[in-house]
């Protein structure tokens, strides 16, 4: 019997268009999540191929060439693009990341940071767009008659104060629900946690875990461990690292340094 493979969204929006993303997109997408909470250098590794291109350059400004441009824009244009390719397989060697997908991925990545700095004050992910159409935000208020220290109680007011607002807050909330429904929208699964197989497998081929250790922490045997890691790779499309090698490994040195 196949496996059955849910992945939930992201924190974030509790209602979503019904245009969703493919399963394994979504799965993709966490493994790079984890990833970068794994190994937070992967992300500031790809940010200095990033500084290594000028925000005016072709590839930044022009996203594909056009069969309306004069040879020598159009060779200058495919020179940078190839720079720019081979810098991004450098970096995916060396953390063991070196299919299309992913490279895809760090591809456009790069090509946000650099057209648009100020969005990205901190390196993350330039996820695939998965929401279509917002509702736009409806202002809340509140009001009440107030509180006469002449005449009542603060205790009494401000019990009378919470109740009346948190009335309000659900009836507001409800609305907003209905509308969201009334729109043809309907409720985000949410990403509140990666999938543990996902989690196993970043470990192993970003962070340089092995899959003994890997069991020994979730205590699990390593049968188990194995055969999930290897499973979500065939499912997400990742070429695993061999086992003796793993993207950045950890260096004594490095972090020896690091503690001073």
């Amino acid at each position: 019997m196949p496996r059955r493979v849910v992945f939930e969204r992201r924190k974030g929006a509790d209602y979503e268009s019904a245009q969703r993303a493919p399963t394994r997109e979504i799965g993709r997408d966490t493994f790079l999540d984890v990833a970068r909470k794994a190994r937070p250098s992967i992300l500031t590794t790809l940010w200095k191929v990033a500084h290594a291109r000028s925000r005016d350059a072709l590839v930044t400004r022009l996203d594909e060439p056009s069969s309306d441009w004069p040879p020598n824009l159009l060779e200058a244009w495919l020179e940078q693009r190839q720079e720019l390719d081979d810098a991004l397989l450098a970096w995916g060697t060396s953390w063991a990341l070196t299919d299309d997908w992913i490279l895809d991925r760090a591809g456009a990545t790069v090509l946000a940071w650099l057209r648009a700095p100020s969005v990205f004050r901190k390196p993350r992910w330039q996820f695939g767009a998965t929401i279509t159409w917002a509702m736009g935000r409806a202002p809340f208020g509140f009001e009440h008659e107030g509180w006469d220290p002449s005449m009542d109680a603060r205790v009494e007011v401000e019990a009378e104060m919470r109740q009346a607002f948190q009335g309000a807050l659900r009836r507001y909330l409800r609305k907003r629900e209905q509308d969201a429904r009334a729109e043809g929208l309907r409720r985000a699964p949410g990403l509140r946690e990666a999938p543990a197989h996902v989690r196993w497998l970043a470990h192993y081929q970003v962070a340089g875990r092995s899959m003994e250790e890997i069991a020994r922490h979730v205590h699990r045997d390593r049968t188990t461990v194995r055969d999930a890691i290897h499973w979500m790779a065939r499912f997400l499309g990742l070429t695993l690292r061999r086992p003796t090698t793993a993207g950045r490994p950890r260096r004594r040195a490095t972090r020896a340094r690091q503690t001073k």
